[in-house]
């Protein structure tokens, strides 16, 4: 996946990259999505420094109006926060769809679980606890451990949940399963 910092200092080339292999780029509403998400976040932050400062300002002088002040603020930054929340899960989701530079040879995501190596286009790894699950929605997939203990090649629909010990059993997900890990990744 490219970051989010090269897309938004490369917009054209990226672009262009994805034009050459075939592939979408939504590259515009990725930049819409990263522009709505910064101004979120510079509100928060703008927020929670002024909620600090009151606080402070606070702790010598407590009136009901300074209390109240700051229960709006809180309530604003929730809010806020709130908003911001599925913007981020769609831009990552979208994030997930942007073609990797030209002349990069792999894409690789370690966990401590598994390595996974793309050999497709669209996949998910949901890394949690002593758990790494990688899911295949198109193209195929490579999951082997970091050891080298064992590797197994995904398809489309295709799942595996690796885990410290055991073998790797590739199985075809629910569709409950799946609907639950894209919504989770804005998809």
């Amino acid at each position: 996946m490219l970051s989010l910092n090269f897309i938004r200092e490369h917009p054209d080339l990226v672009k262009e990259g994805a034009r050459k292999k075939g592939e979408p780029a939504p590259v515009d509403e990725i930049l819409q999505l990263d522009q709505q998400r910064r101004e979120l976040v510079t509100r928060v932050e703008q927020l929670k420094a002024e909620q600090n400062r009151r606080s402070a300002a606070m702790a010598k002088n407590r009136d009901e109006a300074a209390v109240e002040a700051l229960r709006r603020m809180r309530d604003e930054i929730k809010s806020l926060e709130q908003q911001a929340a599925p913007i981020e899960s769609r831009l990552n989701a979208l994030l997930l769809e942007v073609p990797k530079k030209p002349g990069r040879a792999r894409f690789d995501v370690v966990t401590p679980q598994a390595i996974a190596a793309v050999r497709g286009t669209k996949w998910a790894v949901d890394a949690e606890g002593a758990k790494t699950s990688v899911f295949v929605v198109d193209g195929r997939v490579s999951v082997a451990r970091p050891a080298g203990r064992g590797s197994v090649v995904l398809g489309a629909g295709d799942g595996v949940d690796v885990e410290p010990s055991g073998d790797l059993i590739v199985k075809r997900w629910p569709p409950a399963r799946v609907t639950a890990l894209m919504a989770r990744l804005g998809q």
